[in-house]
């Protein structure tokens, strides 16, 4: 006898019904009742895992484009605060020009 291997994981998710006879008034039996709640609970967790799953992906992009931005404005601040000193100096150099001309 050959052995097969069943996923347990695509074999919940296919829709499970029970077919009836015309005329058959049988109603769905209480453990046929937990057995679809189960699947709707498993499919619930699936979408809530999903949603984790592109919120935690998004936290990671946002971090990284945080931190990228953060050393994009250390890295202006330090140009900013070498022109000062260069505009300083200039104008240092420009004042001991008019005062020797003076």
């Amino acid at each position: 006898m050959a052995k097969r291997t069943l996923n347990y994981r695509e074999e919940s998710r296919k829709n499970w019904y029970q077919i009836k006879e015309d005329g058959d008034n049988s109603q769905l039996s209480t453990e046929d009742l937990k057995f679809g709640c189960i699947l709707r609970i498993a499919d619930s967790m699936e979408l809530m895992a999903k949603d984790r799953t592109e919120l935690e992906r998004q936290n990671k992009q946002l971090g990284e484009l945080a931190t990228n931005r953060y050393e994009e404005i250390q890295t202006l601040k330090k140009a900013v605060a070498a022109y000062k000193g260069k505009w300083n100096k200039l104008k240092k150099q420009l004042a001991e020009m008019e005062a020797k001309c003076i």
